[in-house]
């Protein structure tokens, strides 16, 4: 795991800043205020765009980036397919069997008539099983593996970006609060992580496991 973190020291500088600052943030202040001030800063020319956002965190698009990866280097697709797979499973036990009882903003904020929450047109909103954010661990999860892929300075930083934008849709989307955000980030990069060292870092690997569908042999 040390060498995984040496290797993207960028992007774990980020992801750790981000954990810590996040955390903070999420107990230092109320969700449904913390919510309120994020939805404020909605506006109906961003709608599109943030919903189009959000679809990249789901199974088409990572489908697409699987295939395409696989096409070159068979152990960076499965990479991909794994991470957001397994951490998917995981975020999903934690919240049907473990915070089942924990509501999304739409549901949470019907006991909260003071606030108005801008909506999002044409977005359709859920209720229940709000923590962790699945869309957020699946974004983390397929950002922290093409940055592994990639492996460069540069798409450390370019993928925790998109990955915290990713994140950040399910927010203006009211379909999730802030601590829902951090704790989907760690589920995504904590087995991204795991899995890494598999597929990257283990010695004697099958060679097949490094070709890929345009690989001559």
């Amino acid at each position: 795991m040390k060498a995984l973190i040496l290797r993207h020291r960028w992007f774990f500088s980020l992801f750790f800043s981000w954990l810590i600052i996040g955390t903070i943030i999420a107990i230092s202040f109320d969700k449904v205020e913390l919510h309120y001030m994020f939805n404020r800063l909605n506006r109906p020319s961003l709608d599109t765009f943030m919903a189009f956002g959000t679809h990249l965190a789901e199974g088409i698009s990572i489908a697409i980036v699987a295939i395409v990866l696989l096409s070159y280097r068979i152990k960076d697709g499965l990479l991909v397919i794994f991470s957001t797979a397994l951490s998917g499973v995981v975020t999903q036990l934690l919240k049907r069997q473990v915070f089942h009882d924990y509501y999304r903003p739409s549901r949470v904020f019907e006991d909260f008539p003071e606030y108005a929450l801008q909506f999002a047109e044409s977005v359709e909103l859920h209720a229940r099983y709000s923590f962790p954010s699945g869309h957020t661990t699946a974004a983390f999860a397929l950002c922290f593996s093409l940055a592994i892929v990639f492996n460069k300075k540069s798409t450390d930083v370019l993928f925790f970006v998109l990955a915290l934008f990713m994140g950040y849709t399910r927010i203006y989307l009211s379909q999730h609060f802030f601590m829902d955000l951090v704790a989907g980030s760690f589920v995504g990069v904590s087995i991204t992580s795991i899995l890494a060292k598999f597929f990257y870092l283990r010695p004697n690997q099958q060679k097949w496991f490094s070709y890929g569908w345009h690989t001559k042999t």
